[in-house]
């Protein structure tokens, strides 16, 4: 062990879950336990019991616990309430330089690695009874709207990791990893904690009970490839391109097409297996189908939607799972959303209103692409706010509720709060300038725009030079 390590005691031992599972705060966590008959069987219990259930966990039986918290008694994705840690499963049996030794030996490595990477060491490691289960704890829990943005993370640690064996199937909020102090009966080892981490680096905070955590948004900073701050100046210097880009697309749009599904991709002719292939989260299909479950909750739907109109929800909620990808089993994910839209039905009828979306989803993971307007593109179903607002039938008031489900009112509306508000922060902290400072400045650019379209550039050219928001806008400012 390295000498770092051995300057942390591990007091923790058994308790390690209460270092991320605060007692305190509502919802569920969950417990897997392999019997006597080699069966293993799940149970959830409320946080507020996670002392008493730990104490009387069976220490010879292998046992898992669930990494994260969830509102309803199960850990499905879709339930998920929060997240209060990062965690990466190290496969360190399968890296030939670590294979059978001991959890010091491979701790030093990690630690090491985490140095010369430039990642921030986990606030905790648990020594699995094989491999390492690294772990970095949150000051705040992640809240399940930004699940997407958590999966990113997740992925790039594991790509970081992948020389010490992290597992690229390991990486969902429904994991369980094993419990402390309970036996791996593969190795006859005991699951122990070997580290944990006392001395803040890396934007690292040490929390209430003396380990390091690290805000999410500042974890997310230091491991991304890309800054939030950096990937918005990007977008910036992109956005002509953009914008073109947007113009050439509602140009292929006004063409008629058909839908063909074509094989394509890197597996043309090969079988693949779906469950190894890499998430890509999306946090605009995950937003929505938060809309779409806001909008039963709006709509009073608690025995799920009225009889007639149940399919449409679910339908839509089962697409935009599909294009989440934050979810290792569709299939059962979407039964536990049947739950809530039609807690009535049968697995049949539910596999009737879904067999498409997940025969869609299953080509997506085969490679497969669909031809559209000339183009290959995702198989899997898209849909545009207006057509979801229209079959849903959502309300202007209901549309105020929403997050991403938004016409174009709306859309205007929350714009121009913005501003408001800006100018108003502006104002109070003295920043804001005068009506005629401002008129100058914008005849100033308007003289300029004119000179420069004099000299030969094209609007675009001089909206990118002068900050318009489009060469139409430079045009207009330089008449």
């Amino acid at each position: 062990m390295t000498s770092t390590a051995c300057r942390h005691a591990l007091p923790l031992a058994r308790e390690e879950a209460l270092a991320y599972h605060d007692t305190q705060r509502a919802g569920f966590f969950s417990l897997l336990v392999q019997g006597a008959d080699g069966k293993r069987r799940q149970r959830s219990h409320k946080l507020e019991h996670l002392p008493e259930v730990i104490k009387r966990i069976d220490p010879a039986r292998d046992t898992w616990i669930s990494q994260g918290e969830f509102f309803r008694p199960n850990r499905r994705v879709v339930n998920l309430w929060r997240m209060p840690l990062a965690y990466i499963d190290l496969d360190t049996y399968n890296v030939t330089e670590l294979a059978g030794r001991s959890a010091e030996f491979q701790l030093a490595r990690l630690l090491e690695h985490c140095n010369v990477a430039g990642l921030p060491q986990p606030s905790l490691v648990v020594f699995s009874g094989r491999g390492l289960q690294a772990k970095w704890l949150f000051e705040k829990p992640v809240p399940r709207k930004a699940l997407p943005r958590w999966q990113a993370l997740q992925k790039e640690l594991c790509r970081r990791l992948s020389p010490l064996g992290a597992d690229p199937k390991a990486l969902d909020a429904s994991r369980v990893l094993r419990l402390v102090e309970t036996v791996n009966t593969k190795s006859d080892n005991l699951a122990r904690l070997v580290y944990q981490d006392t001395t803040p680096t890396m934007g690292g905070v040490r929390m209430a009970g003396g380990l390091v955590g690290y805000d999410f948004d500042v974890l997310m900073d230091t491991v991304m490839p890309l800054t939030r701050t950096a990937l918005e100046l990007l977008n910036e210097e992109r956005r002509p391109q953009r914008e073109l880009w947007a113009f050439e697309k509602a140009a292929r749009e006004a063409r008629k097409a058909q839908l063909l599904v074509v094989a394509g991709g890197k597996t043309c002719g090969a079988k693949v297996n779906s469950s190894r292939r890499v998430l890509v989260p999306s946090e605009l299909a995950w937003a929505r189908l938060a809309d779409i479950r806001k909008l039963a909750v709006l709509r009073g739907w608690a025995e799920g939607a009225p009889a007639q109109e149940r399919d449409l929800p679910l339908f839509l909620s089962a697409c935009f799972l599909a294009q989440a990808m934050v979810v290792p089993h569709l299939r059962e994910e979407i039964a536990e959303l049947a739950t809530e839209f039609a807690p009535t039905w049968t697995a049949a009828q539910i596999e009737s209103c879904t067999s498409s979306v997940l025969a869609r989803a299953e080509a997506a993971a085969r490679g497969e692409v669909v031809q559209f307007n000339g183009f290959p593109v995702d198989p899997r179903y898209r849909w545009r706010n207006g057509t979801l607002i229209d079959r849903l039938g959502i309300t202007p008031s209901e549309e105020r509720q929403m997050c991403t489900i938004i016409g174009g009112d709306e859309a205007k509306r929350r714009d121009a709060e913005r501003k408001r508000l800006t100018r108003e922060q502006a104002r109070a902290d003295g920043l804001a300038i005068s009506r005629a400072d401002w008129r100058e400045g914008h005849e100033q650019k308007r003289a300029s725009a004119r000179i420069l379209r004099a000299q030969g550039h094209s609007w675009q050219a001089i909206a990118t030079q002068l900050g318009y928001a489009s060469a139409d806008a430079a045009r207009m400012a330089g008449k």
